[in-house]
């Protein structure tokens, strides 16, 4: 079974999924204040969502968010603002087109190893060449084996 093509499908749509992700929210669109909240990075919670930060200042943040949204604020004005007072790192995406594009390239990496090592694990392909023979001892080899091992097994008692 080729593996290859579901491999090359698999990243191909990664890479689509992450070109959809980086283009955001409709910038005129009207979120809800939990959109907001969940795509925006707390100022207050190193590494959490705004969503996700208990914080007293994080509940006034959301507060402050819920306003612009009865007030009919679209994505990008609200974007807007998040930039202007906490900078661009508020935004919960990645900064730049790489970071959408190397995990699939890992994916792709990681699915190529697996393959590769299981390929060599169950051995040669049909019609590859068989194992070649073990060639037979000469009766001057033989007695030196025996010799050898004879030697061997006495130092190893």
């Amino acid at each position: 079974m080729r593996v290859w093509p579901l491999a090359a499908i698999a990243v191909l749509g990664g890479l689509a999924l992450g070109m959809v992700l980086t283009a955001g929210p409709n910038p005129d669109a009207v979120p809800t204040s939990d959109e907001v909240a969940g795509r925006m990075m707390s100022p207050f919670c190193p590494g959490l969502t705004l969503d996700e930060c208990p914080s007293d200042q994080a509940s006034r943040l959301r507060a402050e968010v819920d306003e612009m949204v009865r007030r009919g604020d679209t994505n990008a004005e609200i974007d807007r603002w998040i930039v202007d007072n906490f900078g661009e790192v508020a935004l919960a995406r990645p900064g730049g087109s790489l970071a959408w594009v190397a995990p699939p390239l890992m994916v792709l990496a990681g699915l190529a190893t697996v393959l590769v090592f299981l390929k060599r694990r169950s051995g040669p392909g049909p019609g590859a060449d068989p194992a070649p023979e073990t060639p037979e001892l000469s009766p001057q080899d033989e007695s030196l084996f025996e010799a050898d091992f004879k030697n061997f097994r006495r130092g190893s008692e």
